[in-house]
């Protein structure tokens, strides 16, 4: 058995997963606060013995590769319930060629990416998630499988009067990020989901200089915090749209910009896309190569070089796998195909909302027939 002591515990040069997943776990007779737990405070000798086994746990799981994703982004359906004029995530033409992912599909994946990296956040994002039948098992398996895995969802607001579930599983698993975008200001529907979700929780408000998050569209953000169920509530209004390809569906085309200069501009830096068992740079990188080959482009010669094949994380090499998660943050060459922050915002932004449009009438999921109470 490796032997613990205070020195082990609480180097802060050196901690990493340890304190946290222990302090987390641990079921001692103190609990003290986890600024005290790694500070060492108030843990006697006596205590250092009880937690010896659980820290030599973590010690022996932490020798694995130090591979931080803090924020990962994954796609759980293609389909939305609003066609917003340059999308993203491409979800905005009709006959999107992805519909639903399936949690037990994609559990396989992350299981592997989690057993060889350390993933700090998993965004759950569409296209709309709510569209997703299967979407509370994705919640209920995260919370389970990987319980310290915070987990962000990002909704439009349209489903969730339908969708009250939702709340129910923010109060049972706790530490849950609920992003409630507001591309439609002054909807009715918009505005009753955001007033229920409001008061459903005892919310505090984060102040903007609290926030280390970055914003980059958003002309407005609410941003609160339950520390009862340490929940969050983000309400963003997203009243311009970066322009991420030029032209238009069967015609897009890449800026071809410096990689540097396009990096700057980015609305995702620290992120990277999970799909179908490989990482990515973005998700709009990974959404490319479907919104091409739906409109007969994939083999446009413009966009060679970046249409990137992912790192696959079942067969992919060690030196693969670093080579990835150290560029995490930083500017690759496929970035070029993005707008440049040296583009005037009058060349690359384009307002964003009274572009937006409906694909389906709201009207029938508030019907109690088919509202997915689950």
């Amino acid at each position: 058995m490796v032997a613990v002591n205070k020195s082990m515990l609480f180097n802060k040069e050196n901690r990493s997963m340890v304190d946290r997943e222990t302090y987390s776990i641990w079921q001692g007779m103190t609990w003290p606060s986890y600024e005290d737990f790694i500070d060492g405070k108030l843990l006697s000798d006596s205590v250092i013995s009880e937690l010896t086994p659980l820290i030599t746990k973590f010690i022996e799981a932490s020798k694995r590769p130090n591979r931080v994703i803090l924020a990962l982004e994954t796609m759980v359906t293609y389909g939305c319930t609003l066609a917003c004029k340059g999308c993203t995530n491409f979800s905005d033409y009709k006959g999107h060629s992805r519909g639903n992912i399936k949690w037990k599909d994609f559990r396989k994946d992350f299981k592997r990416l989690y057993e060889r990296t350390i993933v700090d956040s998993i965004l759950l994002m569409g296209g709309e998630p709510l569209l997703n039948k299967d979407f509370p098992n994705w919640i209920k398996g995260i919370r389970t499988e990987f319980p310290k895995v915070r987990i962000v969802i990002l909704t439009n607001g349209h489903l969730l009067l339908g969708n009250t579930w939702l709340i129910d599983y923010m109060k049972e698993y706790g530490n849950i990020w609920l992003k409630i975008s507001n591309h439609v200001p002054g909807a009715d529907w918009y505005d009753q989901a955001v007033a229920l979700v409001k008061k459903s929780f005892n919310w505090e408000e984060i102040k903007k200089s609290q926030n280390i998050y970055k914003q980059v569209f958003a002309s407005k953000v609410e941003f609160l915090h339950d520390p009862k169920y340490n929940c969050f509530l983000e309400i963003p209004e997203y009243d311009k749209y970066q322009v991420m390809t030029t032209g238009d569906y069967g015609n897009l085309k890449p800026w071809k910009q410096d990689p540097v200069d396009s990096f700057k501009r980015c609305m995702a830096a620290d992120s990277v896309a999970f799909n179908d068992g490989k990482l990515y740079k973005c998700t709009m990188n990974w959404n490319l190569q479907y919104a091409l080959a739906d409109h007969g482009q994939q083999d446009d010669s413009d966009w060679k070089g970046y249409l990137y094949k992912g790192v696959d994380i079942h067969t992919c090499t060690e030196q693969e796998l670093d080579a990835f998660v150290s560029n995490i943050g930083k500017p690759h060459k496929i970035c070029g195909m993005c707008p440049a922050a040296s583009q005037p915002d009058s060349e690359v932004m384009m307002d964003h909302f009274g572009t937006t449009t409906s694909k389906i009438n709201f009207e029938n999921y508030y019907d109690k027939k088919i509202r997915r109470n689950l």
